[in-house]
């Protein structure tokens, strides 16, 4: 099977229609019935294809000025597929998934007969599989072990792609993902409700994500593939004695969406039909397990495009990962605009410095697993809208909003404090459930009043309005969340307390409401948001 020439990729075309296509064909029938999104069986499958035809794209067909091929003109108008295979062409024999030389993303010597080698089920390419460790104390109480024997070839390239893109740490020399175990993924998506095309299609949301051919300064040798594609020659390994670590000066740039951290070869069937038991598609080809060693490629210091970073207390930017409880609009500065210790994934920043699409809605998309070492913890997705603004207003714009975060952060320690003082309760699990309900409840009203600070830049406003109105709805949700969680009753929680000699009951509940409206209208609040009054 070759991943640029056979038809493996799961999509949704606009009639509901569903098929499988090759990359070439990712504009096919454009005019009258385009693709409109993968369908993958699994959310993180959807994820890793994504980023699968952005590194295809971005490898093989960049946007290239000085050979007339600017980005806007592939956005407005798409190639078509007998453009994209010409382009994808010299690539055609780094992407064979099975046969007996270089296998995509799968170690080029590794053999069964290789020391130490080990052999695992198909099931353990999933991220979400109970790692070895669950096995060992039978902890699988959720996730069950062997909940998949056999995968077809379509499904077994994306969970390997995936693995590989998402690598969380697996044992002892078993090395996480280029941008460390369980990276954020950030992309630029269009709108589906309000983009100036008339429909969304996966063709734009692709070309969204791809970098000008100059943003990546380093031409491609073709007799120097092995640079870009780790698996076309012998693992750089990482023993702790003899191994190397990979830094993006060691290989060439573009590895950054072709990295192979894992040692891994795939074994096939072929032998009569069977069942997929991720996509359920009845199958004549088929993988249940694989072999695989420990020590490869460990990779160090890159800046992956499709990352946001922090930044570390000695100026190092981090790769993001998310964290229980998701992406709530805490995030959408970091992740969108950056701030001093946050900066937005490359393909944002150059989004909005080089773009000129004022008929576009956009909106980052946001994906990845929260990992706990190799236990998968969660899988998080949202989409955030972005926008396209001048420098000048750009700046307002973070300032604005900057604000409009700290506020909430400091409106939510209110209640969280003031409902653990009324219900006198000291640690546990209830402070987090209140941080994301406070979230969840202002979530809705942050990104309507986002948008009006972002029509009101635009014609020449200052945004304090916008400012005062959202002190009203974070002060009135803080309110209503303190009931919400305080309705037992006073009495419930009363205390008797001695005063100068007498007993008199005191109500814990009364004390906290009356700190809480006490610190609502408070200078400190009133000062973050600019209001006077």
């Amino acid at each position: 099977m070759n991943l640029i020439e056979d038809r493996w990729i799961p999509v949704r075309r606009q009639n509901g229609e569903e098929e499988k296509i090759a990359p070439w064909e990712l504009t096919s029938n454009f005019e009258h019935n385009p693709i409109v999104a993968l369908a993958a069986p699994r959310p993180d499958f959807q994820g890793g294809l994504m980023q699968f035809l952005i590194g295809l794209l971005q490898t093989a067909a960049p946007p290239d000025e000085d050979n007339d091929l600017e980005w806007e003109k592939w956005f407005e108008e798409p190639p078509k597929p007998e453009e994209l295979r010409a382009k994808f062409d010299p690539f055609v024999d780094c992407f064979r998934l099975d046969g007996d030389g270089p296998r995509f993303m799968q170690d080029l010597e590794l053999r069964k007969e290789t020391p130490k080698v080990k052999e695992n089920s198909i099931y353990a390419l999933l991220i979400d599989a109970p790692g070895e460790n669950t096995l060992k104390k039978n902890k699988d109480h959720f996730v069950k072990r062997n909940g998949v024997q056999d995968l077809c070839y379509s499904c077994a390239a994306t969970a390997l792609f995936t693995l590989q893109t998402n690598a969380p740490s697996g044992g002892a020399g078993h090395r996480t993902s280029l941008r460390g175990g369980g990276p954020l993924t950030t992309l630029v998506a269009l709108d589906p409700q309000e983009n100036g095309i008339g429909s969304e299609t996966l063709w734009h949301n692709t070309w969204l994500n791809i970098l000008d051919k100059r943003s990546i300064d380093d031409a491609i040798d073709t007799k120097k593939l092995h640079r870009i594609f780790p698996w076309l020659a012998p693992t750089r390994t990482s023993e702790k004695k003899t191994g190397k670590t990979t830094y993006q000066a060691d290989v060439h740039p573009l590895q950054m969406y072709w990295g192979m951290p894992r040692r891994i070869r795939l074994n096939f069937n072929r032998v009569t039909d069977k069942i997929c038991d991720v996509c359920g598609d009845r199958i004549f080809e088929w993988v249940t397990d694989y072999i695989t060693l420990n020590y490869g490629v460990n990779y160090e210091s890159w800046q992956h495009h499709l990352s946001p970073h922090r930044i570390d207390k000695q100026g190092n930017p981090l790769p993001h990962h998310p964290h229980p409880g998701g992406f709530p609009y805490g995030y959408w500065l970091d992740l969108s605009e950056g701030t001093d210790s946050h900066t937005p994934a490359k393909i944002v920043t150059e989004f909005k410095d080089k773009r000129k699409l004022d008929t576009e809605q956009l909106r980052l998309w946001i994906f990845g697993y929260d990992m706990d070492n190799d236990k998968s913890r969660n899988w998080y997705e949202t989409t955030y809208p972005i926008y396209l603004l001048s420098n000048e207003d750009r700046k307002n714009f973070a300032i604005r909003v900057e604000k409009k975060i700290e506020a909430s952060k400091l409106v939510e320690k209110y209640v969280r404090d003031g409902i653990k003082d009324a219900l006198s309760i000291k640690g546990g699990n209830l402070g987090s459930t209140i941080t994301e309900s406070f979230y969840a409840n202002t979530e809705r009203e942050f990104f309507n009043e986002l948008k009006n600070l972002y029509d009101t830049l635009r014609e020449n406003g200052n945004g304090l309005d916008i400012l005062e109105r959202w002190y009203e709805i974070i002060t009135d949700a803080g309110e209503k969340l303190f009931e919400t969680y305080t309705l037992r009753g006073d009495i419930a929680f009363a205390k008797m307390k001695c005063v100068k000699g007498s007993t008199r009951i005191t109500l814990p509940i009364v004390e906290a409401r009356k700190k809480l409206k006490k610190n609502l209208k408070g200078p400190k609040l009133r000062k973050i948001l600019q209001i006077s009054k």
